[in-house]
């Protein structure tokens, strides 16, 4: 597209020779069950499966698969903006690559994508659901493949991509396009330039079912691009959206590309971002795991202190299963904890109720862990490797499992029970959720547990008894304190469903009344209460 592109093409291939080739296979024959040896080579330090026929194909390996065997799949010039490629081949994620050059996403490319995806997906036993990667002309093959399977892709990346073919190679509006890949693109989808003129099955007319079957879009553009104008590729693309969904569809701006590229090539501002955007859609599959702090202990105090003083009096006795969590608050050294559930598993974190029990005991250092996924429950994450995904491999002391999305579900919460004590010595606490459209000021709620009731909080509270781990009855504490405060239910919301840095401050200083020494109604560790 620039010549800059055939020079990558070039270094790729120099830097491969530098390390030698070992064999060779033509990885078409291998879709046979032909079976044949691989080249291998190192890339950046991993190891490189490497397979030619008439095109090029590889997958690069890491050093350790993450759970679920997760990986990205790179549509051309693979190494241009590399560095995300090595970031996550460091998280665990294998690299698959195939050259469809000359094709420009065209039928026969697809067809091509779609035998080394089942290739791939057998051979390394990788997810069924990669992060689609498209630089340049490589969002034609990203984005025709997506349509064409899109029950298959996790997430898309694109860098400065080629959306429709009229705009490159075609040059029919701002771009320069180019005059010769323009005659190459026309034979390899069997059209006339007028046809090409009127073809309706570019990325711009996909953008709107994939969004709409759930795809997360990130691309990063370059405004001053004149090889690949954004305003024809990507903006028109995310223009085309409904507004509702246009927050499905991120874009990464830079100001100026370089001279020598037409504006196509720049330094990338933002590498990290793309990483956590395809490790939370690719490996947490739209969830996250973070232990971010996102506000100081003097921050959340001041919150706090504008709203009426909780209340809640935790029950006796409720430290019986968590003996060896309590002994490490008081003691020390360290204590990590696992936030398991939904978004408002996730608004409870945001409290930072964890500095509030760093200050009840001092000799404990707390790293707070929040794994959670939106609407979603132990039905999820008791599938496949999720609970080693999210649980497991955070080195848990305790984990905390809660929130609104559990369905009721309490024979799921029983098997992520089990997983976690086969994987671990970790503590448990269940937790009944809050907030939700649930209203505790309508007549008929009850802040108290019918212990011989069928309804959910019942249920939880006799399955925690059966098997020996903890119970907060979080729905109860934050209904009383909702009843008697003073204020009303919107005060604490910043929508229908989700708590507000208010209500966040409810849900927080509850847990962290749970564990705090000594509590009572009038007992606090500050002015103001915990």
């Amino acid at each position: 597209m620039t010549r800059a592109f055939p020079i990558q093409r070039r270094a790729m291939m120099e830097s491969m020779a530098v390390f030698g080739l070992v064999s060779l296979l033509a990885w078409t024959a291998s879709l046979a069950g032909e079976a044949k040896p691989e080249r291998v080579t190192r890339w950046h330090g991993y190891e490189h499966h490497f397979r030619i026929d008439d095109r090029t194909a590889y997958v690069v390996l890491p050093k350790r698969a993450a759970p679920g065997r997760p990986w990205v799949w790179r549509a051309r010039f693979p190494n241009y903006h590399a560095e995300m490629d090595v970031a996550l081949l460091d998280r665990g994620f294998h690299i698959g690559y195939v050259d469809v050059a000359g094709l420009y996403g065209s039928p026969k490319a697809v067809d091509d994508g779609n035998r080394f995806y089942a290739y791939v997906t057998e051979r390394y036993k990788l997810s069924k659901k990669p992060a689609l990667e498209g630089v340049s002309r490589g969002g034609l093959f990203v984005y025709n493949w997506a349509a064409a399977n899109p029950d298959k892709v996790a997430c898309i990346y694109c860098d400065t991509p080629v959306m429709d073919i009229k705009s490159w190679p075609g040059g029919k509006g701002a771009g320069v396009g180019a005059p010769k890949n323009w005659q190459e693109c026309l034979r390899a989808y069997g059209l006339s330039e007028e046809q090409a003129m009127q073809y309706r099955a570019n990325p711009i007319d996909h953008v709107t079912k994939l969004v709409q079957a759930g795809i997360p879009i990130l691309h990063i553009v370059s405004e001053n691009d004149r090889v690949v104008p954004p305003a024809e590729n990507t903006y028109l693309a995310r223009n085309r959206l409904p507004d509702p969904l246009r927050r499905r569809f991120q874009v990464i701006s830079v100001a100026k590309g370089t001279a020598e590229s037409q504006g196509h090539h720049f330094r990338h501002p933002a590498p990290q971002r793309v990483v956590r955007f395809i490790v939370q859609h690719a490996l947490y599959e739209g969830g996250y795991v973070s232990s971010s702090v996102s506000r100081t202990l003097e921050q959340v105090d001041a919150i706090y202190a504008t709203m009426p003083p909780l209340r809640y009096q935790p029950p006796k006795g409720r430290w019986k299963h968590l003996p060896r969590t309590m002994h490490l608050l008081r003691e020390g050294p360290a204590l990590r904890i696992v936030m398991l559930g939904d978004s408002i598993i996730n608004d409870t974190s945001r409290s930072q109720w964890h500095l509030l029990l760093e200050r009840a005991y001092p000799k404990c250092r707390i790293t707070k862990i929040t794994s959670v996924r939106g609407s979603t429950g132990c039905w999820w994450y008791k599938q496949g490797a999720r609970v080693q995904l999210y649980v497991l491999g955070q080195r848990p002391d305790l984990v905390i499992i809660g929130g609104i999305s559990q369905r009721d579900d309490i024979e799921s919460i029983r098997e992520v029970v089990r997983q976690i004590r086969a994987g671990s010595k970790a503590e448990i606490l269940l937790m009944t959720g809050a907030f939700g459209r649930v209203d505790p000021r309508q007549p008929g709620w009850k802040a108290e547990i019918d212990p011989d009731g069928d309804d959910y909080r019942a249920r939880l509270k006799r399955l925690a008894d059966e098997l020996k781990v903890e119970f907060l009855d979080m729905r109860g504490a934050w209904g009383q304190y909702i009843r008697s405060c003073g204020k009303d239910l919107e005060w604490f919301k910043r929508d229908p469903i989700h708590a507000n840095e208010r209500g966040e401050q409810i849900l927080g200083r509850i847990l962290c009344r749970y564990f705090a020494p000594n509590v009572t109604s009038d007992t606090a560790s500050t002015a103001h209460g915990t």
